[in-house]
């Protein structure tokens, strides 16, 4: 669980299919790499949530 993420800094560490849920005031990126360097990347809104394999995340504000 991450906590008040910053804009703009990645976040890692899912290695198993897990559930992402926002709980910040915008959205976040989810990326299927460690990264967060793929062009392919879900959006994820506030108060909604995402199951499978991502490997990091960002969030935009």
């Amino acid at each position: 669980m991450v906590n008040d993420p910053q804009p703009g800094v990645r976040y890692q560490g899912f290695t198993e299919e897990s559930t992402v849920l926002n709980r910040t005031e915008g959205t976040i990126l989810v990326f299927p790499d460690p990264n967060c360097r793929t062009w392919v990347f879900i959006p994820v809104s506030r108060g909604e949530s995402v199951h499978g394999r991502y490997a990091s995340f960002r969030a935009l504000d």
